[in-house]
């Protein structure tokens, strides 16, 4: 959701309304949102989250979306307010990427998260 990623490929950021008419309208029923922290503000994501949710809705789109919105939250130091992604987002990233390289402490890290911070 930047003007640019990372790899200097076009974002969302701007053309929300017409990415969505344009992707449904092809036929595309599911999108993934991911967020470069390096290449935009909170306020700048949590606008263009709220500009996808209503082009969604207004556009009466069956587009699924997929978001990393939380994560990003998150490692910025917010807690989400999930009432609010929820009706944005239908599958939510949470956490870093965890791999088969990822150690057991990263794993903790990841649960030791979530069972101090929504107990």
């Amino acid at each position: 959701m930047t003007s640019l990623s990372s790899y200097n490929m076009p974002g969302l950021h701007g053309y929300v309304s017409r990415d969505v008419t344009t992707l449904t309208s092809w036929g595309v029923d599911m999108l993934y949102v991911d967020i470069d922290p390096a290449m935009a503000t909170v306020e700048q994501i949590n606008a263009d989250f709220d500009a996808l949710g209503k082009a969604i809705t207004q556009g009466g789109n069956k587009l699924k979306v997929t978001c990393s919105w939380s994560e990003y939250l998150i490692s910025s130091g917010i807690k989400p307010d999930y009432e609010k992604i929820k009706s944005v987002c239908d599958v939510i990233r949470s956490t870093e990427t965890l791999t088969s390289s990822s150690s057991w402490d990263d794993v903790l890290r990841v649960t030791d998260y979530y069972a101090n911070d929504y107990n």
